[in-house]
């Protein structure tokens, strides 16, 4: 089942992605990357293996209205996830707080945008461009940890916890 709600989710973000972030910033490099936030979130409070079917959906979506290939928005999506895993896996055993798991989600959402442009200009071939709008693609980095960390506080109730007599 959560499965299919994220699968439905990054559709509808990658949606809002082409349609609202556009209309709401006047450069798009600027804006939040809805699908990187989304993942980071998720996979800072659900099991990061639950976020397969997210670069699939958001890049059938995102690749359908683009020049770009479907694969490079795949592959822009992973490293988000792969940062996520990686920040999870240095947790321990411990008592998991919020505090914890919205950096976790900041960091992620802010590297893994980074992550995504550097990507997709490289599928591009325009990879020379980025230093001449690094502040634009910052602004749109801290927008994206910005809002992954509202999706982790919003969705902390939704969190995998072991619960049972040897967890």
């Amino acid at each position: 089942m959560s499965r299919a709600a994220l699968a439905l989710l990054a559709t509808l973000a990658a949606l809002a992605q082409i349609g609202a972030v556009p209309a709401a910033f006047l450069d798009p490099l600027a804006g939040p990357t809805l699908p990187i936030a989304l993942a980071a979130g998720w996979a800072s409070v659900r099991d990061p293996r639950e976020t397969w079917p997210l670069p699939l959906a958001a890049a059938v979506v995102l690749g359908a209205v683009s020049e770009a290939r479907v694969g490079w928005f795949v592959l822009a999506f992973l490293p988000v996830i792969a940062l996520t895993i990686l920040f999870r896996q240095t947790e321990g055993r411990g008592l998991v707080t919020i505090a914890r798991r919205l950096l976790t989600a900041g960091v992620a959402g802010l590297l893994g945008t980074v992550a995504y442009v550097v990507v997709l200009a490289l599928g591009a071939g325009t990879l020379r461009a980025i230093p001449g709008e690094f502040a634009v693609i910052a602004s749109g980095a801290a927008w994206t940890a910005t809002l992954a960390m509202c999706l982790t506080s919003a969705m902390w109730p939704l969190r995998a916890q072991n619960v049972g007599l040897f967890a």
